[in-house]
């Protein structure tokens, strides 16, 4: 399939002449084409500047997580110096996201006498499942009930806050 591919022939006629010299003749169009290929003068691009380059601290103060650690030697006297790490925090609108896949995940898998062509992807364990009811029996782990659980408790936290942010610009 590959040297069909790479030939740009189609596969059902190129496979009648797969027999000993024929075979013979398609690796080597194959092995001609790709060196070709890779010997080929590439057209030169004009280089394009980033926007915003020599632009240092973009990130917010509160943002950044200073890696200092307590009993070791100063910054300067490091080798490697440790670097400053980045605080991820969830969006509330990811949140929802989530909320609502992990929904349809539920529902999909309570359909457990349909068979999808596609496999299912649980985005809080990054597990795949081949059908519905894989699915089910993934939902049902204790390990996937505890994230579940952490990820609709963040929610319900941040949903509480927007109420009462709402609530106090009124």
């Amino acid at each position: 399939m590959m040297i069909n591919l790479i030939l740009r022939t189609d596969p059902g006629m190129s496979v009648v002449s797969w027999n000993g010299a024929g075979l013979a003749n398609c690796q080597d169009k194959a092995r001609r084409y790709l060196l070709d290929l890779m010997t080929r003068k590439r057209e030169w691009v004009e280089p394009r500047l980033a926007q915003r380059r020599h632009q240092w601290n973009q990130l917010r103060e509160e943002w950044r997580i200073h890696a200092v650690v307590e009993g070791t030697l100063a910054a300067e006297d490091n080798v490697l110096p440790l670097l400053d790490g980045v605080t991820l925090e969830p969006s509330f609108s990811n949140l929802r996201a989530l909320r609502k896949k992990l929904q349809d995940l539920h529902v999909q898998a309570s359909n457990c006498r349909t068979s999808t062509e596609r496999m299912l992807r649980c985005p809080v364990c990054d597990v795949m499942s081949l059908n519905p009811y894989d699915l089910l029996q993934h939902l049902r782990t204790k390990s996937h009930m505890e994230k579940e659980r952490q990820v609709l408790d963040l929610y319900e936290q941040y949903s509480a806050e927007a109420k009462q942010a709402l609530s106090n610009s009124k």
